[in-house]
């Protein structure tokens, strides 16, 4: 074959090779982000010949910066024809998901048998690709049930709270209940979770107190509230009545939410005398006879916290950090029963907070997931409050670590109270906080002995010189103080008497040796007076009280029973005055009227009739014997 023929026929040859052939391009490669850790992959081919056909495409990628590491990903996929000088852009089927951060070498390869030219038939390209974090969760749970430190306790307690407790006396009641909850630690990725459960740590419990029945419920103003005082009734609905004080500890829920417990304390109450075995009064002070009983606080089970198991990610150990320093709002705060006299018992409370910060972080295994971004939350600890008398006197007659207590109060001292409040240590550790606060004395029971009209002549505070001047007329002598009782006489001499005795009782004395009658209202209703005794002169169930000049003329104004129970409804709402242990009544014709039946079941002294002060006399000199006042505080 000459050189000619050789020319034309590879001419003809290649002319028939490009008829059956065609020329495809990898143009661009893409990697795009579709969420974290995922990418889809992108090859635009272009067929750049007359001929239409169909190819494959091929991805390939690798760890690092070439396709010298290990490969993490390949994948093939066929594709339908393409026409001739036309683009498409081909998306693989499968995405790419990073199980390792960094950088990643791609590359994409138009694959086709009959190719033309295959040096452009691949194209690559590096990226840094991001792996799925650890995301950090929490969710509190209550796993261990409210732990009941102490059940109901009160003071005074048996068998002082028996026989010694009088209207409007108080009876504090205190309980102690603690929560602790489980921080259930989560880090989750690429479909794997991993918990682990962290504490416990310490939640708020709310204490939430009824009563039913007659009495009043004193509560704290603030704070938890684990302490309370009940007051009996001032005026007793009946002989016999009841009253329960109901208790419910429930969970705010400031972490996980615990079932709540409940209990209640019940006071079965009597005012009936005392008889003897001959059925003959024993004349003891009235008081209420109180029988407690209790449905104490029950815990209840625990609960019960599940875990999970993973292997992408590790939850770190929480990370506990100082908030604010703890807080106070307004020190300690007194709470006092209303006509409480003496007050021997007072509520005392603090409110306190206390708010921690906590982060918490996910670790990974290099080949995995990365860490997550720390997840950060606040948390309020748990306080203890430790309260104690620190001078004076007085004491706590119900020991107590809750934000509220009573105190038993000093009739003579101060009672210096003194609470410091800390944290649990199971979160941050705070330093402690002082707060200290001084209760004056409330001195002793008190008892009024007043001196009244004295026959005829007067020692109204507002004509003391009348008797002076009588007894000029008289010529100085005592006849007539001893026949109708003056200053110095029978009258006087009774009333010193009696101011004596009550003294040498126990009591504080309030004496008045011309009792006018714009005073008398002020003593029937002062509830801190337990004995009242009056020397003077009466006549139909009145005493007189001291002379008084009112629109030009001399007068001697008279009360009697019915006065006292008018006072006693206004001022205690009761028909019978409450406060009233002992009432004496030095002067004629007392016992005709209605003074009997003014007390609540105390004694009365008086007379029906009679003109002898020597009797009179007498018998405050050694007949009257006083009762000895009820002492419920710290002497």
């Amino acid at each position: 074959m000459n050189r000619l023929l050789f020319v034309v026929l590879l001419l003809v040859t290649t002319a028939i090779t490009r008829l059956h052939a065609t020329d495809f391009v990898a143009k661009q490669l893409k990697v795009l982000p579709i969420s974290v850790g995922v990418y889809q992959l992108i090859l635009v081919v272009r067929n750049d010949n007359v001929l239409a056909d169909a190819f494959a495409v091929r991805w390939e990628i690798y760890l690092g910066t070439n396709a010298t590491g290990p490969k993490v990903f390949d994948y093939t996929q066929d594709e339908p024809t393409l026409q001739p000088y036309t683009d498409r852009d081909v998306t693989s089927a499968e995405n790419f998901t990073a199980t390792t951060a960094g950088s990643h070498y791609v590359r994409g390869t138009v694959v086709y048998g009959s190719e033309i030219d295959p040096s452009d038939n691949i194209t690559s390209l590096i990226f840094e690709a991001i792996v799925p974090g650890c995301e950090a969760g929490e969710t509190w749970r209550a796993g261990p049930a409210m732990t009941i430190v102490s059940s109901f306790k009160i003071w005074p307690d048996t068998p002082m709270v028996g026989d010694k407790l009088r209207p409007a006396d108080v009876i504090g009641i205190s309980a102690l209940v603690t929560d602790a909850d489980l921080l259930e630690q989560s880090c989750g990725c690429l479909d794997e979770d991993t918990s682990v459960v962290r504490g416990p740590y310490p939640d708020e419990v709310s204490y939430e107190w009824t009563l039913e029945g007659p009495g009043t419920l004193i509560q704290p103003p603030s704070g938890s509230k684990n302490t309370v005082m009940y007051q009996l009734p001032v005026c007793p609905p009946s002989e016999f009545f009841s009253a329960t004080v109901r208790l419910r500890v429930t969970n705010a829920g400031g972490k996980a939410r615990d079932e709540e417990v409940s209990g209640s304390v019940s006071f079965s109450v009597s005012t009936a005398r005392i008889y003897s075995a001959d059925f003959t009064p024993t004349w003891d002070a009235y008081t209420y006879d109180v029988s407690p009983s209790y449905n104490h606080l029950v815990p209840k089970s625990d609960g019960v916290v599940e875990t999970a198991s993973g292997n992408a990610c590790t939850p770190l150990e929480p990370i506990w950090e100082k908030g604010p320093a703890i807080s106070v709002n307004g020190g300690i705060r007194k709470s006092s029963a209303p006509l409480l006299c003496p007050e021997y018992l007072t509520l005392l409370s603090v409110s306190a907070s206390d708010i921690d910060k906590y982060k918490l972080v996910c670790g990974s295994t290099p080949t995995t997931c990365s860490p997550s971004d720390t997840l950060s939350n606040t948390s309020n600890d748990g306080l203890t409050y430790s309260w104690s008398i620190i001078g004076g006197a007085g004491e706590l007659p119900i020991p107590s670590t809750g934000s509220s207590i009573v105190v038993r109060r000093s009739a003579s001292k101060p009672t210096i109270v003194q609470c410091i409040i800390n944290d649990g240590g199971l979160q941050a550790n705070d330093d402690p906080v002082t707060v200290i606060d001084t209760l004056p004395p409330v001195g002793k029971p008190k008892a009024f002995v007043g001196l009244g009209d004295d026959e005829g002549t007067s020692v109204s505070k507002l004509a003391g010189s009348v008797w002076d001047t009588w007894k000029e007329i008289l010529g100085g002598t005592s006849s007539g103080e001893e026949l109708y009782g003056g200053r110095s006489g029978a009258l006087k001499s009774a009333y010193e008497s009696l101011v004596s005795k009550l003294t040498n009782a126990g009591y504080d004395v309030i004496g008045d040796d011309s009792l006018v009658v714009t005073e008398f209202q002020a003593i029937v209703e002062n509830p801190c007076i337990k004995t009242f005794a009056f020397v003077g002169h009466g006549a139909s169930g009145k005493i007189n009280m001291a002379r008084m000049f009112i629109a030009g003329s001399w007068n001697t104004p008279q009360r009697g029973g019915e006065h006292v129970k008018g006072i006693s409804q206004t001022a205690f709402n009761c028909d019978r005055h409450p406060f009233w242990r002992d009432l004496v009544l030095l002067a004629c014709e007392t016992m005709q009227g209605s003074w009997g039946s003014v007390q609540v079941y105390g004694r009365s002294h008086g007379y029906t009739t009679t003109k002898s002060f020597a009797k009179l006399r007498w018998w405050a000199y050694w007949s009257y014997d006083p009762l000895p006042p009820i002492i419920l505080t710290v002497d």
